[in-house]
């Protein structure tokens, strides 16, 4: 059962298929992506309500997919419409973040709301990220 599928070859026209798949329900109200609007080629994912459990496999699938068959190296998250993050969502920020890295690319959080980036904080993670434009509230004063 179980061992047959782990040891089978993989069939690559297969796997690019369901990457392709995933790739099209992504589109369908979990995040957005926009390839040619930054002027620093960064591939950007905005994210629509949420960023959890139950769209966490969706992303990893889709950055594996920039990361290894399109080769894009640049990619920012654009978290002003996040209105709910999980320990999944978060965990999910660092796994792409190490993946990026390890690629030589450039991970970017980018227009962070306040409830997003103070829970980055609680959390102590904020050096960990390469954080642009982040909402005027969320700064302390004096920082």
């Amino acid at each position: 059962g179980f061992q047959e599928i782990l040891v089978r070859p993989v069939n690559a026209n297969k796997l690019a298929a369901i990457i392709d798949k995933l790739t099209t329900e992504i589109q369908d109200g979990d995040f957005h992506v926009h390839e040619e609007s930054d002027p620093d080629g960064f591939v950007v994912i905005e994210f629509i309500n949420h960023l959890d459990v139950t769209n966490s496999v969706k992303l990893d699938n889709y950055i594996d997919l920039l990361l290894l068959r399109q080769g894009r190296r640049h990619i920012a998250f654009d978290l002003s419409r996040i209105e709910f993050i999980d320990s999944a969502g978060l965990g999910m920020l660092v796994i792409c973040k190490k993946k990026i890295d390890a690629c030589n690319g450039t991970f970017r959080l980018i227009n962070v709301n306040e409830h997003v980036y103070r829970i980055i904080q609680t959390l102590k993670l904020e050096s960990m990220f390469d954080i642009v434009n982040v909402s005027a509230l969320a700064v302390p004063a004096g920082t």
